[in-house]
């Protein structure tokens, strides 16, 4: 069996829950958090592609909750994150407001970053969340 080892700051782990899967103590983010996991490192969500259907299928559904998944990624302090997160509300037409938005934005970091980190640097850029959009969608 493959494992892959993610290292994380301390300060990132919170909103971490310990369930038991059968006789073994396991430790899961709930779903706005794994959201923004998975924002940071698109390749630990399947990859850049399936990370998009992930946060596409997170605003549609009944675990959607823009308020906590904003103050996570506002707490987890990675501008890249923010960009990704507000880029995508957009898109998806999320539950969010203009604020939210702006919120968002507002934590962004400068310079281009790329929706997907492991595909290659091409792309339109979306100079209002300083994205390049590396990815089809």
């Amino acid at each position: 069996m493959k494992f892959r080892i993610w290292v994380k700051k301390p300060g990132h782990f919170y909103r971490i829950e310990t369930i038991w899967f059968e006789s073994n103590k396991v430790q899961v983010a709930d779903p706005s958090r794994l959201i923004i996991d998975i924002l940071d490192k698109p390749d630990f969500g399947g990859g850049g592609r399936h990370t998009v259907d992930v946060v596409r299928s997170y605003w549609n559904s009944s675990l959607c909750d823009p308020q906590k998944v904003l103050d996570y990624g506002v707490s987890y302090g990675k501008g890249a994150v923010m960009k990704r997160l507000g880029f995508l509300a957009e898109l998806f037409k999320a539950p969010v407001t203009h604020t939210w938005l702006e919120k968002c934005k507002s934590h962004i970091s400068t310079g281009i970053s790329n929706l997907d980190p492991k595909a290659p640097v091409k792309g339109k850029i979306s100079s209002k969340w300083n994205l390049r959009i590396n990815l089809p969608l």
